[in-house]
This record gives structure tokens, C-alpha cells and sequence, in this order.
């Protein structure tokens, strides 16, 4: 279904930079919490690590919201979606600094299976 100009602009406005930067900061906080308050669970270091990579990939959506990306790009499988490797390299592009342990963490997001892997159990020895 086709959005009207009107509609697309109704998302946009709803969803501001500051609401991603505190939907972000909340996985963020959480995960950080579950780190030094270890619950007697299974699976908790999947649990901490969805949490700090969704707040990653919601952080870098803030940026890129304040920066005038639309929502609907944010949201776009082809040109954002969830790539983590496509946020960062607009973000850079758009003056957000990182440091070699940001792109380290941008580059195992990217290259590798971690994100999906902290979302869904899989059992095994993995590389």
C-alpha cells in the first residue's frame, strides 16, 4: 500500500530523533542492567547482547533522523533496513565520529551471523 505525501509526512513527524534516541538508550540502559544483575536464567548473555545491538542500530537511526533521513528510508530493506554497515558509513558521512572498537563492533554486526544468533537459539560450537 502506497503512502499519500501527507501520511509519509504523519510518520515522519512521529517518529523523531529523539524518540529513537530514547527507545535506544532504554535497550541500552537494559542491557547494561542484565549485565551487573546476573538473573538465574539460561540464555541471558543472548538476551544482553540483542538488547546492545538493537540499541546500536536504534542510536545510529537517531542520528540519521536528525540528520532529515525519512523514516521510510530508515525503514527501506535497500537502503537502510537493519545494516548496521549502511547506517554507520551514512552516518560517517554525515559527521558522526567513531572510534577503531565502533568499527570493529559496526564490521562483526555487518560480516557475521552475532545479531541473529543473540535473537534465536541455536546450539553448538560456533567460530
Amino acid at each position: 500500500m502506497k503512502l499519500s505525501t501527507r501520511e509519509m509526512e504523519n510518520e515522519n513527524e512521529r517518529s523523531s530523533p529523539l524518540g529513537f534516541f530514547n527507545v535506544a538508550d532504554s535497550y541500552w540502559a537494559s542491557g547494561r542492567f542484565l549485565i551487573y544483575h546476573r538473573l538465574d536464567v539460561s540464555h541471558q548473555d543472548n538476551v544482553v547482547r540483542f538488547l546492545l545491538y538493537h540499541s546500536i542500530e536504534c542510536f545510529l537511526k537517531a542520528f540519521l533522523r536528525s540528520k532529515g533521513i525519512s523514516i521510510h528510508d530508515l525503514a527501506n530493506p535497500k537502503k537502510f533496513g537493519h545494516k548496521v554497515s549502511k547506517l554507520s558509513v551514512r552516518a560517517r558521512r554525515l559527521g558522526l565520529q567513531f572510534d577503531d572498537k565502533d568499527e570493529e563492533i559496526f564490521k562483526l554486526m555487518s560480516i557475521s551471523d552475532t545479531v541473529i544468533r543473540a535473537r534465536y537459539f541455536k546450539r553448538g560450537c560456533f567460530f
